[in-house]
């Protein structure tokens, strides 16, 4: 039960997320990125209290890391995957007693 919570804790990120996602993409195709990081920079300056520079900066690379979400260069679905792999190997199957004692 709890894993499939997590899975629909996990779909209901992606669809909070989906709604900005689709804007931010539809600003930067009709506005173009130096509008859209201008646009962040400014939010930042005045949320965060960053310097100009360092509000472009954090701009530039929150476009960036949308860009990478997209080919999937971070790969979390292999992370995750190697994560349970080694988990059944170094703790065994459910049930199996000596797992925990290194034998």
């Amino acid at each position: 039960m709890k894993k499939l919570t997590n899975a629909a804790r996990a779909a209901n990120a992606v669809y909070e997320c989906g709604g900005e996602i689709y804007h931010l993409e539809a600003l930067r195709l009709e506005k173009g990125d130096k509008f859209v990081v201008n646009h962040l920079a400014g939010h930042y300056q005045e949320k965060e209290g960053l310097s100009v520079s360092d509000s472009h900066i954090r701009a530039g690379r929150f476009i960036n890391d949308v860009d990478a979400l997209k080919v999937g260069s971070f790969d979390f679905k292999h992370v995750r995957e190697r994560i349970a792999e080694s988990a059944k190997t170094q703790f065994g199957k459910p049930g199996d007693d000596c797992a925990f004692a290194g034998a």
